[in-house]
């Protein structure tokens, strides 16, 4: 019996590298919804993807699928699927009937502008899927439960939805960690959902550092996925000072999610589940996400 009541692949655009790991003639070979993806960069930077059937194997014949690929009737075609780059993350774009893209990735934030380190990039493996990791956005009673935060006055969360763009705003007391000598930090949050798995944060400390975070499920198959979590900085300070903040960021954003990770392969999903004022969210977070099936 599967352990989700809906498609293990929703529709949208999904993050499978990130440009700092190609090169000039260099191609990625990973495997994404039941398909092997190709992943090269050309001599002028330019990006290109190749898709297979997993079962087409090394030796496959690509050609005859890649007419009814492009014609976007065979989802199960080899060909190529649309890829989209935003901060330097690659993202391609999955549709289970082979459908073009009908809504686009922006540009996430301020982050084209001028003072922002490079992404740094953290990729696990996680038995679950991109709706359960997400759900995390509308999950407000968690961040007290599993990550030890103050969640502020709860009539003050603000919920928005766009299309596919869902945003969840809160204001919280981040309490610092046990082997940390950080005081505690009050700011408001904004996390931004596009589309079914790109979660972005953007956070101003009272120092004036800004962190921008994303968070990226991409499904496997046999309910695998790949998780990235992608921190950069800008802030004053030498290079050095800038590097040791980054790299400080990262590190919390990424044992903040390891805190969330035993629940998202234990947890049992309950389509009609007994919520309480304070849970946040969560259906209208469902509704909101049934429109990627």
């Amino acid at each position: 019996m599967p352990r989700f009541p809906f498609p293990e692949f929703p529709n949208g655009w999904f993050q499978i590298a990130n440009r700092s790991e190609l090169s000039p003639g260099k191609s990625i070979e990973q495997s994404y919804f039941g398909h092997r993806l190709t992943l090269s960069m050309a001599e002028g930077g330019e990006l290109s993807l190749r898709v297979m059937r997993e079962r087409d194997g090394a030796g496959g014949a690509p050609e005859a699928n890649a007419a009814a690929a492009a014609a976007g009737t065979d989802p199960s075609a080899a060909g190529s699927w649309p890829l989209a780059e935003r901060c330097g993350l690659i993202f391609v774009h999955h549709h289970a009937e082979g459908a073009l893209p009908s809504w686009e990735l922006p540009s996430l934030g301020t982050f084209d502008e001028p003072g922002w380190t490079p992404m740094r990039t953290t990729t696990l493996e996680i038995r679950s899927h991109p709706q359960e990791i997400c759900e995390n956005t509308a999950d407000i009673a968690h961040l007290a439960a599993v990550h030890g935060m103050t969640v502020g006055d709860r009539d003050d969360i603000e919920v928005e939805t766009l299309g596919t763009l869902l945003r969840v705003g809160i204001g919280l007391k981040i309490a610092p960690r046990p082997d940390s000598q950080d005081a505690s930090v009050d700011m408001h949050m904004w996390t931004e959902n596009y589309g079914p798995a790109l979660g972005v944060v953007h956070l101003t400390n009272p120092d004036g550092t800004e962190t921008f975070s994303t968070y990226a499920p991409t499904p496997r198959g046999d309910g695998l996925l790949d998780y990235r979590i992608s921190t950069a900085l800008r802030r004053p300070g030498t290079p050095e000072q800038i590097d040791r903040a980054l790299e400080h960021s990262h590190r919390y954003q990424c044992a903040t999610v390891l805190e969330d990770l035993p629940i998202w392969e234990n947890k049992t999903f309950h389509a009609q589940p007994r919520l309480s004022e304070v849970d946040g969210p969560i259906a209208r977070f469902r509704e909101w996400y049934g429109q990627f099936y």
